[in-house]
């Protein structure tokens, strides 16, 4: 019981982390693309 635990707890306060750069990172990519294709299209 204390070791699942306690392996979810690691999990949760270590994952989210990573996460998070993943999306800015990929939101920040999103982003670029979209004002370039603003810039370069009609």
């Amino acid at each position: 019981m204390h070791k699942s635990r306690r392996n979810i707890n690691e999990t949760r306060g270590i994952a989210p982390r990573p996460l998070a750069q993943v999306w800015s990172r990929a939101l920040a990519l999103r982003w670029s693309l979209e004002l370039e294709l603003c810039q370069t299209g009609p």
